[in-house]
């Protein structure tokens, strides 16, 4: 491509934010041209997004009203009527494929700079320049690597060879060890089939290697005498951060983390995303105030979500995490908090901590 191109609708980043709202407007898109950008050489599939909430219209794999938490030696299980997802993302990305078919695809491309003149997005690559009318981006904005949390993971598709007698999520598992907050999560697919993922609420990322041990010493310990096999590996690192995009420009729109869609307490986006839906100023105010408490007291983490999940209930715990937490569940899940923790750090500074970041043009 050495020539200006046009376009009527240019989506930037082809991940599962862009696949869903492509999905939920395409008839709107009719007759249109449009181009899907991509800097990866292909469009990675390879994730498990699941999440709490009421209803949703999307493929999905797996329905749970029921859900499991391990601490301190213990277990316990929830109920909830507000039930856990388990999306269906190859039929998902199938629907994408089909009805997007005749469209263009651009992979392996990085932009350069964005701008507007006077109509016109322009978009820069390295294989020349793009034009269109109106721009979807999702890409993760621009944050410096220092001075905030990440909630960073990686997980093995385990098929054993014989049944693992679970019937529902085990979200956490937590790890009381560890110097930050970290827990295994274990999301049974069938029978013989898991995701087992260790994640850990840190500063820095660490190699797969650390969390691949880990996850052999976890199955070593918890599914005893039963051979496996690996299947796939996943793995991500999401932003802890209240993302705010304030552009307001005509036909550029931000979509999934890049759009605020981000909880920064979970590191739930893509269910809020799909239902275009944004933290509240209290839900990001909270979330803030967590953060702080885990960047100055890290030892402290797993200490206060075993006290949390001790305290509270099913279906207060699966709405606090849904979309679109009500308020009366959001002050029954600051209550279930250890509130002598909190009030120790009231006067604290954030000690440099990063936990609000505003998206203010094209190129942030």
């Amino acid at each position: 491509m050495c020539e200006i191109k046009y376009f009527d609708i240019i989506y930037i980043g082809v991940g599962i934010s862009t696949v869903t709202h492509y999905l939920k407007h395409k008839e709107s898109f009719k007759n249109k041209k449009i181009c899907f950008i991509e800097k990866e050489k292909r469009i990675n599939q390879n994730k498990t997004i699941a999440g709490f909430t009421k209803e949703i219209d999307l493929p999905i794999l797996k329905k749970f009203n029921l859900f499991e938490c391990r601490f301190e030696g213990d277990s316990k299980v929830y109920k909830t009527n507000t039930p856990y997802y388990v999306l269906d993302l190859d039929r998902i990305f199938n629907q994408f494929f089909e009805a997007s078919k005749e469209h263009d695809f651009l992979f392996n491309t990085h932009i350069g700079e964005i701008s507007k003149d006077p109509s016109l997005f322009i978009i820069s690559t390295p294989q020349g320049q793009l034009q269109a009318d109106k721009i979807f981006d999702a890409r993760p904005p621009r944050i410096s690597n220092k001075c905030f949390l990440k909630q960073h993971f990686l997980g093995w598709y385990v098929n054993f060879e014989s049944d693992h007698h679970l019937n529902a999520p085990i979200l956490m598992d937590i790890d009381e060890k560890q110097s930050n907050f970290c827990f295994t999560y274990v999301l049974p697919m069938d029978k013989k089939t898991v995701l087992i993922e260790i994640t850990y609420y840190s500063e820095n990322v660490f190699s797969p290697e650390y969390y691949e041990r880990y996850i052999h010493d976890y199955i070593s310990k918890n599914f005893p005498q039963n051979g496996f096999v690996v299947q796939k590996k996943e793995t991500g690192s999401i932003p802890l951060i209240n993302i705010k995009p304030i552009i307001d420009i005509r036909g550029y729109e931000c979509l999934g983390i890049r759009g605020g869609h981000l909880r920064a307490s979970t590191g739930y986006s893509v269910i809020s995303s799909t239902k275009e839906i944004r933290p509240t100023r209290l839900m990001r105010l909270l979330d803030s105030y967590l953060l702080k408490v885990l960047w100055r007291s890290p030892k402290l983490g797993n200490f206060i979500f075993i006290h949390f999940l001790k305290n509270i209930n099913g279906s207060t715990m699966a709405n606090f995490m849904s979309e679109k937490p009500g308020i009366l569940n959001l002050l029954n899940a600051a209550k279930a908090m250890p509130l002598s923790v909190f009030l120790s750090h009231l006067i604290k500074s954030k000690n440099g901590l990063i936990t609000t970041t505003t998206i203010k043009g094209f190129n942030d």
